[in-house]
């Protein structure tokens, strides 16, 4: 077994910047998978900190799914990626049980038609994209 070092080994700060959740999500015909990373800036005595900011990236967790036989659309192994990025966050909130509180979490993903979706109100969505955008949007005050 080897052990895991999510948090910097000294000289890290926790503060309105720090430690930082980052959700890295993508779709493609082969497959669908959300990431989650930890930010942590270094302190400004730390001496691995140089020119400008300093970080500490650690992944935390990660899931992946392939996609189904049927032949799904990029868009909707899109949506679906994201969807699965905000399950993973709601079961890493979970797990840590309050032990680490994150700042902020940032959402990333390639798609800017995913993006659009999930930041648009209409009701004028196909019965798929619009279950899962329900699920994302009542989850959307985690992100910015």
């Amino acid at each position: 077994v080897y052990p895991r070092m999510f948090f910097p080994a000294e000289g890290y700060k926790t503060n309105e910047n720090s430690p930082i959740c980052c959700v890295t999500v993508d779709g493609s015909s082969e497959g669908l998978a959300a990431v989650i990373f930890g930010c942590f800036e270094y302190l400004d005595e730390s001496p691995k900190k140089q020119n400008g900011n300093f970080y500490h990236v650690s992944l935390i967790k990660s899931s992946s799914r392939l996609s189904p036989l049927s032949g799904l659309s990029t868009p909707r192994l899109e949506i679906s990626s994201a969807v699965l990025g905000v399950k993973l966050r709601d079961q890493l909130v979970k797990e840590l049980d309050g032990s680490i509180v994150f700042s902020k979490t940032v959402f990333l993903s390639d798609s800017q038609c995913s993006l659009n979706q999930i930041g648009s109100r209409s009701c004028l969505f196909e019965p798929f994209f619009l279950t899962r955008l329900c699920k994302i949007q009542e989850k959307q005050k985690l992100f910015i």
